[in-house]
């Protein structure tokens, strides 16, 4: 499994299947509303 190193500091990460985020689209940037 790769690991990947964020270039800025994050507050939260979002982990989902792959593909979900090209389905849904959801890219760098997007905003989610967590309920």
């Amino acid at each position: 499994m790769p690991i990947y190193c964020p270039a800025k500091p994050y507050r939260y990460a979002i982990e989902m299947n792959e593909g979900w985020f090209a389905r849904n689209n959801v890219a760098v940037g997007t905003r989610i509303l967590a309920n």
